[in-house]
C-alpha cells in the first residue's frame, strides 16, 4: 500500500512538472497560447509581471470562482489544496520562463515547438487527471462550470476556454488596442491537447492507475468520456 501511494504522489507531481515545462515552452512559439493560459500570458506581456505569478493569482481566482459558484459541488478540502497546488505548478512555470528563454527564428521551428508544447501539456494534463487527487485549479473550475449549467466537465471546459479567450482579447485590445496570445497556437491547442490526453489514457490510464494502486472504476465513467471529448 505504501509503495502504491509513493507512486501515485510520484506520478501526480511528475504530471505537474511535465505540464508546467509544456504551459511555458507554449509561451517560446510567438503563435499564441491555449486559452486557459493566454488571461496571465496577456497580463505578464502587457505589464510586465513574471508570468509565475500572474499565473498564482489567476489559479487563486479560479479557486475563489469555484467556491462562489459551486459551492454545492466542491469540497471544502479540496478547494483548499488547490491553493498549494497551484502555488507549486505557478512557481515551476516562474521558474521555466526564466530558466529556458528561447524563441525559434522560422516558422517550422516555432510549429515544432508547438507540437511539443501541445504533447506535453496534454501528458502531464492526463498524469494528474489519471491519479485523482488535487485537480489543477482551471480545470476544477471547468468542471464547475459544467455541472452547474447541468452538463459536463468537457461542456465546461468549451465555455471557460471561450470566456478566458474572450476576456484576453478584451484585455489587449483595451490596453494596447491589439490582441495578445491569442492566435493561430491557441487553436491547435484547443483542438489537440484533449485528443494528446485521449490517446494517452488509451493506451497508459490503465497502467497507470494499476502502478498507483488504483482501480478504473474509481475513476468516473463521465470524467472518462468527457475527458475523451475534448
Amino acid at each position: 500500500m505504501k509503495k502504491n501511494q509513493l507512486a501515485r504522489g510520484a506520478i501526480y507531481l511528475a504530471g505537474i512538472v511535465i505540464l508546467a515545462v509544456g504551459v511555458t515552452t507554449n509561451t517560446f512559439t510567438g503563435l499564441g497560447v491555449s486559452a486557459i493560459v493566454s488571461v496571465p500570458y496577456s497580463i505578464s506581456v502587457i505589464w510586465g509581471i513574471p508570468l509565475g505569478v500572474v499565473t498564482f493569482c489567476y489559479y487563486c481566482a479560479c479557486v475563489a470562482l469555484q467556491a462562489l459558484i459551486g459551492w454545492r459541488f466542491s469540497k471544502p478540502l479540496i478547494l483548499a489544496l488547490q491553493i498549494p497546488m497551484a502555488l507549486l505548478t505557478s512557481s515551476l512555470i516562474g521558474w521555466l520562463s526564466a530558466a529556458l528563454p528561447f524563441a525559434p527564428q522560422t516558422a517550422a521551428g516555432r510549429f515544432a515547438l508547438l507540437a511539443l508544447a501541445i504533447l506535453l501539456t496534454g501528458v502531464g494534463g492526463a498524469m494528474i487527471v489519471d491519479m485523482a487527487l488535487v485537480p489543477n485549479p482551471a480545470d476544477a473550475l471547468a468542471d464547475v462550470i459544467g455541472k452547474a449549467l447541468g452538463r459536463g466537465f468537457g461542456f465546461g471546459k468549451n465555455v471557460l476556454d471561450a470566456l478566458a479567450v474572450a476576456l484576453t482579447c478584451t484585455i489587449g485590445l483595451v490596453t494596447l488596442g491589439r490582441v495578445v496570445g491569442v492566435q493561430i497556437g491557441t487553436v491547435c491547442c484547443a483542438i489537440l491537447i484533449g485528443r494528446v490526453i485521449a490517446v494517452f489514457n488509451h493506451f497508459l490510464h490503465a497502467h497507470l492507475r494499476r502502478l498507483a494502486g488504483l482501480s478504473d472504476a474509481a475513476r468516473p465513467r463521465e470524467e472518462i468520456e468527457s475527458t475523451e471529448m475534448e
